[in-house]
């Protein structure tokens, strides 16, 4: 997690403005105080898909330009090509700049995304690209060629495999430190071509088999395996293949058992929940993305957002990712030791109490001014009569009136002489018969 000194003076900033309310952006888990930082756009259109790189330092997001509300329907079921053709678009949001940047962009009639992938411990993506084929004649997109390309995080593309006109391609699921698995399936009898790519966006490997099936990663072993399914007697068989991309070769072995891995301890947890929003006369239910600690107590979430779609904390546990009305944002996360973020606000709340018996003591002053330098007593009812000379009465919830009432000039040592007090973390807000205040630490 980064813990740039640059940080320390917005973030104490951030702390010192923030107030103890249930949607605050800051929240504390047994050791650190963690801050939300602003909303920041990740990227244009309406998001499709999006995905942290391994190392959180990047994240890419699928979006459309909706130009026509029910355009891409049209497309996406060769129905009739409609008259304004939206744009897909990828983007690559950068956390060191705070900044995104659309990469690849194309009218949906001619490219579309339809899929990414990054590859892990890899500054590489990959991304399936399919390209429609337009029949004037049926004025529909009967068919298509698809082709898969490779992404660096700086937005470079180049070109990685071009099917056939009778393949189609499609991403596997995560297999973890081996790269990322394209799977080519040809139409007419269901023949299919596994091909790795590398962390260093090579291919690896590719693997041919007669089925579709499905891949799985064994950690612990650090092996990939795929289960294909045939007919026996009319009856489906499954049967277990090890494989061994650098040689093109899958073995059968015996099924295999996989134990779901502990889940991993951590001192906060992203959860979706719902909210209540209201609107004139009308409420809606929304669904909230908050950050909730593993151990109970005071001020121990914080909300992302109140209408959440999709939500996910960045591997480095630095940023949020959220979509909201189908936009693409993210929130960074900065922590500090929760010690010192507790006396941050200890700070910013003395300092305030101070601020507030200062005005409440002026108030008083001022009061005195226009009634013969008369102050009221505290036995009546003070808060009404000097309520004209404060901008808000809240500014007297919680202060103690404690002078007897008189005249002003019969003080003698004004400087010295309390009128009333405000109670604090640690202390107290003093006001004095001149004016000025000062904090009286507790004993």
């Amino acid at each position: 997690m980064r813990k740039s000194a640059l940080f320390v003076l917005p973030l104490l900033a951030s702390v010192a403005l923030c107030q103890p309310k249930p949607d605050s952006d800051i929240f504390f888990t047994k050791t650190k105080a963690y801050v939300l930082g602003t909303p920041v756009s990740v990227a244009a259109g309406t998001v499709s898909q999006m995905q942290w790189s391994s190392d959180g330092k990047f994240l890419m997001v699928a979006s459309v330009d909706l130009k026509v509300g029910n355009n891409i329907e049209a497309l996406f079921n060769n129905r009739q090509m409609p008259q304004v053709i939206p744009d897909g678009m990828l983007s690559i949001y950068s956390v060191a700049k705070q900044s995104f940047t659309t990469v690849w962009k194309s009218p949906m009639d001619r490219k579309q995304v339809r899929g990414f992938q990054w590859i892990p411990n890899s500054p590489f993506a990959v991304a399936i690209v399919f390209e429609p084929i337009f029949d004037p004649q049926t004025k529909t997109f009967a068919s298509g060629r698809f082709s898969s390309v490779l992404i660096n995080s700086a937005g470079r593309i180049s070109t990685l495999y071009q099917a056939g006109e009778d393949e189609t391609l499609s991403l596997q699921g995560d297999v973890g430190a081996f790269g990322a698995i394209i799977r080519s399936a040809g139409t007419p009898d269901s023949r299919f071509t596994l091909t790795l790519v590398g962390r260093d966006g090579r291919i690896a490997g590719r693997i041919p088999g007669n089925s579709l099936g499905y891949i799985y990663w064994d950690k612990a072993a650090r092996q990939i395996y795929s289960v294909e399914t045939t007919l026996k007697d009319n009856k489906p068989v499954q049967q277990w293949y090890a494989l061994d991309f650098a040689n093109g070769r899958r073995t059968p072995v015996a099924a295999r058992r996989f134990e779901a891995p502990d889940p991993e301890s951590a001192e906060f947890d992203l959860q979706l929940g719902s909210t209540l929003s209201r609107q004139s006369d009308s409420s809606a239910e929304l669904k909230g993305a908050w950050l909730v600690a593993a151990e109970k107590g005071p001020r121990n979430s914080a909300m992302v957002a109140a209408d959440a779609e999709v939500a996910e904390l960045s591997p480095t546990l630095d940023s949020v990712s959220y979509t909201t009305k189908g936009m693409a944002m993210v929130r960074p996360l900065i922590s500090i030791p929760k010690e010192l973020a507790l006396k941050a606000m200890e700070a910013a709340e003395r300092t305030k109490i101070l601020s507030d018996a200062k005005q409440v003591a002026l108030g008083l002053i001022m009061y005195s001014s226009d009634h013969d330098d008369t102050l009221p007593g505290n036995g009546g009812d003070w808060a009404s009569l000097i309520s004209p000379y404060l901008r808000n009465n809240t500014l007297m919830d919680g202060f103690v009136y404690t002078f007897a009432g008189g005249n002003l000039a019969d003080v003698k040592d004004p400087a010295k002489t309390e009128i009333g007090y405000k109670s604090g973390p640690g202390g107290r807000a003093v006001a004095y018969a001149d004016g000025h205040v000062r904090w009286i630490p507790d004993n």
